[in-house]
């Protein structure tokens, strides 16, 4: 609709609706955003989706709670290679760059058992 209107929406823009309702597409509801700033207004509006909602997502919030509970007990490349990512997706969660919103009781590190 905004581009029946006004155009093309430029470079590095994305046209927001104001209500958070994608379906309506009324002019008096759209305005121009940057990218960042319409991720900003979906997690202001509650309909950012995070995790297992989001179409991207490769692994489940208990997946993800298991690599928490296992810091020092499981290693980063054993947990990539049961679930099909790349070691970097498990050090991301570890470090809570990615899935943040997940809390599975990690407030002390588990160490892992000596040997011998």
């Amino acid at each position: 609709m905004w581009e029946a209107v006004h155009g093309p929406v430029p470079k590095r823009m994305e046209v927001d609706h104001l209500d958070g309702d994608a379906s309506n597409n009324r002019l008096d509801n759209l305005q121009l955003v940057t990218g960042s700033e319409n991720r900003r207004l979906q997690r202001a509006r509650n309909i950012a989706k995070f995790g297992s909602p989001s179409s991207q997502c490769k692994l489940s919030v208990a997946e993800v709670e298991a690599v928490l509970r296992t810091v020092g007990i499981v290693p980063t490349k054993v947990w990539a290679r049961r679930y099909g990512v790349n070691s970097s997706t498990i050090r991301c969660i570890r470090k809570k760059k990615t899935w943040r919103h997940v809390d599975a009781g990690t407030t002390c590190r588990a160490k892992r058992p000596k040997r011998g």
